[in-house]
């Protein structure tokens, strides 16, 4: 777990480092992850479950990311606009899910509010030896 805990730390560092050297994000837009629950697949070999508390908070957005696994969201407080690959701006309400598909980019999400904090619950499925998350373009293969 400590290792995982370590090399979400990294993924997240260079992906930061990256945007903030771009002057794209500065610290406060960034939103927050913790990782809440990593939980091998006792049927799935080589699978695991990683759940994410995420936060943004008024104004936030994330860089250009992709997940190499299947990647569902649960928006539980305010909203979140999402971009999927070359997909339309898609607003998120409190109480609604959307899905993210392996290696898909998702362009952004952003936070629209300049007041108010947004929450959300990301539910992973992953192979166990990839990192939760990749900077920059889709990956398709």
């Amino acid at each position: 777990m400590k290792t995982k805990t370590f090399l979400l730390a990294i993924a997240v560092a260079a992906l930061c480092a990256g945007m903030f050297a771009a002057g794209r994000v500065t610290a406060a837009s960034m939103p927050t992850v913790k990782q809440v629950l990593t939980q091998p697949l006792a049927e799935v070999e080589g699978k695991e479950v990683r759940i994410l508390d995420l936060e943004f908070g008024p104004g936030a957005d994330s860089p250009p990311h992709h997940h190499p696994g299947e990647t569902f969201v649960f928006v539980t407080q305010g909203e979140l606009v999402t971009v999927i690959d070359d997909g339309p701006a898609q607003t998120n309400e409190a109480g609604t899910v959307f899905h993210e598909p392996p290696r898909s980019l998702h362009a952004s999400s952003r936070n629209p509010s300049a007041t108010e904090t947004a929450h959300a619950i990301a539910f992973m499925i992953i192979d166990k030896d990839q990192p939760t998350t990749l900077p920059g373009a889709h990956k398709h293969e």
